[in-house]
């Protein structure tokens, strides 16, 4: 049965425009020594763990794929995983330009940060929880427990897409909140799975309204004309819709109404060793 769920996994890949060959050079650069990056699995941090090399390839083996994207920012993608949304990330970079700068935190395998490093010159850092992301995306991602309390370099904004709902209800989510809020100069940009929307290890869905209010009673503001750019581009193509649908009803946008001062925009994390195809 996984063999045929593998064979499955890499024919949509492939129908992706994903290359054999692009699937090879990404087995080995997304693959440690204990084994590629799993699905099955989240970590207590939240974060997807490394895989146990003996469970079978339709469970995180089989089709890690290679993201190819210019100026050396091509990156592995494991299963579990999707590229960065254009429309997120079109409208990231008309935000930042190259005065600001963005906190990924819940960072995946960094695609938001590549896609915009991609395109430019931004001011982009990222951490996630998998215990071996620093590793696994040498050195674009740090570690973090978002479930702890962080004490990171503030950012402008603080991006945060499809990470709490993978975090306990609880302390964990008040943790959580708190690393949103206290890592951010202007805004934070974040999208919580809404209730009944289906996904692996989700174990905290919500509600917009109360994440809404959550923030509301932080001091912040929903930024309306921010959150139709990121549903719908920054030119407006309503009829299109976002790459990833369920973004359309879980991304929110939240303005401080009184903003912090002194943030600087650091630099961007950046890989040092090219990652070819070939």
């Amino acid at each position: 049965q996984w063999q045929a769920a593998a064979a499955a996994e890499c024919a949509s890949a492939s129908r992706a425009g994903v290359s054999a060959s692009d699937r090879r050079a990404a087995q080995h650069l997304g693959t440690l020594a204990s084994g590629s990056y799993c699905l099955p699995e989240v970590a207590p941090a939240s974060g997807y763990c490394n895989m146990d090399p003996t469970l079978p390839p339709s469970r995180g083996r089989a089709c890690t794929a290679l993201v190819v994207l210019p100026h050396n920012q091509s990156y592995a993608i494991p299963p579990g995983h999707v590229p960065a949304d254009r429309f997120v990330v079109d409208t990231l970079a008309q935000l930042l330009g190259t005065a600001q700068s963005v906190l990924d935190l819940g960072a995946g395998v960094g695609q938001v940060g590549h896609a915009l490093l991609a395109r430019g010159q931004f001011h982009y850092r990222g951490c996630d929880g998998a215990g071996n992301i620093q590793a696994a995306t040498r050195g674009f991602l740090t570690f973090c427990d978002l479930t702890k309390p962080l004490s990171l370099p503030r950012a402008h904004w603080v991006l945060s897409l499809e990470t709490g709902e993978h975090i306990p209800s609880g302390d964990g989510e008040m943790m959580y909140i708190r690393n949103l809020h206290a890592h951010n100069c202007y805004g934070i940009i974040l999208s919580w799975a809404t209730l009944y929307q289906p996904g692996h290890q989700h174990v905290n869905n919500h509600h917009r309204s109360y994440v809404n209010k959550t923030f509301q009673a932080l001091g912040y503001r929903q930024d309306e004309q921010l959150v139709r750019k990121l549903r719908t581009g920054v030119l407006g193509k309503a009829g299109e819709g976002p790459i990833l649908p369920y973004l359309r009803r879980s991304l929110q946008a939240f303005r401080r109404w009184v903003p912090i001062e002194g943030c600087v925009a650091e630099a961007s994390t950046s890989h040092q060793t090219p990652i070819s195809a070939s």
